[in-house]
């Protein structure tokens, strides 16, 4: 039991590593004063382009799958099976989430937690994660809405988990992670609903984050004064 809760700890650590952040600061950027503010690949990508967008993404979803996989190797050590292990898993899986999402290391701000879960999901049910992705890939590619396509996709999984009979753990893991993920997308679904949320393909390079309840206009750019 002990190497679980070492575990929880290790995934809730790895989670909180500011993955974007980091990458904005090796090129003398903080992502927190630019474009939305948030250090998630969407803003990577919006800040820095396409290769470090698609590097935060990348290296978000790993932290997700390993944390499970800390998991995983935990309950194996322990002698734990069958479903109880499983549960084990999806515990681990949701503290790397909300170390992405409420990170120690950054005051217990952080991003919103897709591509981390996405990770989580590879391990926890593989065919839910390829089939979300999928859908997420498509959805960005048709509205060029990369928030849009992220709450659909996650809203998927525990429909997807019930179709493929995944393990109650992983259902409730899908439900909740799903839950977090509209929860961190207000501003968003605010904007959507608006008008004024950015697509994909708007860099921005100069542009200060938003101030609290101030809508960005289509593009990412503020209105004048």
């Amino acid at each position: 039991m002990m190497l679980v809760i070492v575990a929880f700890v290790v995934a809730y650590l790895l989670g909180s590593v500011p993955v974007g952040l980091l990458l904005g600061f090796a090129q003398g950027v903080d992502l927190r004063t630019l474009g939305s503010g948030n250090i998630g690949a969407s803003n990577v990508l919006r800040v820095l382009g396409t290769r470090a967008g698609l590097g935060a993404f990348a290296l978000d979803v790993v932290k997700g799958a390993l944390a499970v996989l800390a998991g995983k190797l935990a309950t194996s050590w322990g002698g734990i099976q069958g479903e109880a292990a499983i549960a084990y898993w999806a515990i681990a899986g949701l503290c790397v989430v909300a170390g992405h999402d409420w990170s120690v290391f950054l005051k217990f701000q952080g991003g919103k937690g897709v591509a981390t879960t996405l990770g989580a999901c590879l391990v926890l049910d593989w065919r839910v994660a390829l089939i979300g992705f999928g859908l997420w890939v498509l959805l960005t590619a048709a509205t060029r809405y990369i928030s849009l396509a992220s709450m659909a996709a996650t809203l998927s999984t525990p429909f997807l988990g019930l179709g493929f009979h995944s393990p109650p753990p992983a259902l409730i893991f899908f439900v909740v992670t799903a839950a977090l993920v509209i929860a961190r997308h207000h501003e968003n679904i605010q904007r959507l609903l608006g008008g004024t949320e950015s697509r994909i393909g708007h860099r921005i390079t100069e542009e200060p984050a938003q101030q609290a309840g101030m809508a960005r206009p289509q593009g990412g750019r503020h209105p004048g004064p």
